[in-house]
């Protein structure tokens, strides 16, 4: 009886590993999404409000009031910050959430693989006695 609640057990958690490996994969895969998604608005409105290549003006080339001239120059290093820094994070959580799901199940492989063979040591020990 003891033992077959060890095999419930073992078998649990085995469930439980795996599935929390398959929902790291696919949040992992969510953010990555989730950065290309937001790399490309930012790249949309930045170059909306500042112009895509040297020679545009964007929307801040057309304002001419120098306060609001000056209010474009102070935004745009933040905005180019923000621009690189929200994608960015959401590429590194993305991989990381990957490498993490893929690792698990790396580990959890090999682990069932020793297990298995230190049963098949023990059950040939048992056998020779």
């Amino acid at each position: 009886m003891r033992a077959m609640s060890e095999k419930k057990k073992d078998m649990q958690i085995r469930m439980f590993t795996e599935k929390l490996c398959i929902v790291l994969i696919i949040c992992g895969a969510m953010f990555l999404i989730a950065g290309w998604i937001s790399d490309w608005l930012w790249q949309g409105m930045f170059a909306a409000i500042y112009g895509q290549h040297t020679g545009d003006t964007g929307i801040a080339g057309m304002a001419t009031d120098p306060v609001i001239i000056g209010e474009y120059a102070t935004l745009k290093p933040l905005i180019n910050l923000v621009m690189y820094l929200i994608p960015w994070t959401f590429y590194a959580l993305g991989c990381g959430a990957i490498v993490t799901g893929v690792a698990g199940q790396l580990l959890d492989i090999t682990y069932e693989g020793i297990c298995r063979i230190f049963r098949k040591l023990r059950a040939k020990q048992h056998v020779s006695r």
